[in-house]
Parts: C-alpha cells; structure tokens; sequence
C-alpha cells in the first residue's frame, strides 16, 4: 500500500517560516508507518503551485493520502482532497515519547495517568472562532454550550477555542476568552453546578 503523508500551508504562510514548515507529527507518523512495513513518503506540497499538486497526485496515485489539517489550513486540506483520493484528516497536534522533543504532551499524559490530574474528558469543544474577528458574546458561548450538553454530560465536557489564539489580535483574543469563560459560567449557574476554585 503507498500512502502519502501531505501538508500544504495556507498562501500567506509561503512567507512565514513556520507556517510552511512540515508539522513533526507528521514525520512520526511517517517513520512509524514504514517500522509497519508501509510504503509511506512525507511531502510537503507547501511551495508548490496546484496545477504542480495534481500533476504530483496524477503520477504518484497513492493508495492512501493523509493530509494535515488544522485551522488555518483547512481549505489547502480540502483542496488536496478534491483530487479525488482516498483521504484521511490527521492532525498530529501531539507526540509521545522520542518525538515529544519537549516533553510537553508526554508529561500532561503522564501526569493524567498517575492520577495528577483528576479528570478525564474525550477532548475539548472548540466554541469560539479563532479565524475571526467577530467577538462571541457570553450569550453566544452560553447557547453553544447548551447544545452540547444535549450530547454529553457536563462532567465530560471541556470549552475551548477551536484552535490556538496565537495568530489572533491580543485584544480579541483577550476578549473572546473573558467571554467563554463568562458564557460557561452563566450555563454552569442555570446548572446549579459549582464555580471551581
């Protein structure tokens, strides 16, 4: 089986460093793929005009494609899979172990599963748009999360942003964060469900 694993920046990220730079999860997955016996190649297709991508898909014809998507490139993500391919979504936000250069997700799991951290959730609801500049009111965040908890029960669920803030204006990103935290506040008290301390 040949699977590619592709990652393609937005247009602006042509110019920053690290937008067009290849997510490292993607390079652990790689490697791990082919410790599996896969025929598994990493591309990066950041520099690459779209007509260079098809004629890429057109001659390569991988079996599998895994594309990175994460939200400031969902649109070349979807672009790469109207090519028509057999298409998977990662988004290797965390590594563990050896490719946890940091540490950083390998300690939190740790931590979790040493019982230092006392809770226990699928993941976190991103409910606030990082890509725009519209600022969710508390009334906002606090509908959002009444939808949730038609799904799932309170204890499960987490509030977050849909992704991180660090391309957002500091004042909106301050002001979208006041406003989750009050929007999930005010549903906690309709609730009767305790502020932690």
């Amino acid at each position: 089986m040949k699977i590619h694993l592709v990652y393609k920046c937005h247009d602006l990220g042509k110019m920053e460093f690290y937008s067009r730079f290849t997510p490292l999860g993607l390079g652990t997955i790689t490697a791990q793929l082919r410790r599996e016996g896969f025929d598994a190649t990493l591309v990066n297709l950041s520099a690459w005009s779209w007509p260079r991508v098809r004629r890429f898909f057109e001659a390569e014809r991988p079996d599998v494609v895994g594309v990175s998507a994460f939200t400031f490139n969902r649109h070349e993500a979807m672009r790469v899979a109207a090519h028509g391919l057999p298409l998977v979504c990662v988004n290797p936000a965390i590594c563990l172990g050896a490719g946890d250069h940091l540490l950083s997700s390998t300690r939190l799991v740790r931590s979790f599963l040493l019982g230092r951290i006392p809770i226990y959730t699928d993941g976190a609801v991103g409910i606030v748009d990082v890509k725009s500049y519209y600022i969710e009111t508390a009334a906002d965040v606090a509908d959002r999360v009444r939808l949730c908890l038609k799904h799932a029960p309170a204890e499960r669920l987490v509030f977050a942003p849909d992704c991180g803030l660090s391309q957002t204006a500091r004042w909106a990103a301050r002001q979208k964060l006041a406003n989750l935290v009050s929007g999930v506040k005010l549903v906690r008290s309709e609730q009767g469900i305790a502020d932690r301390p």
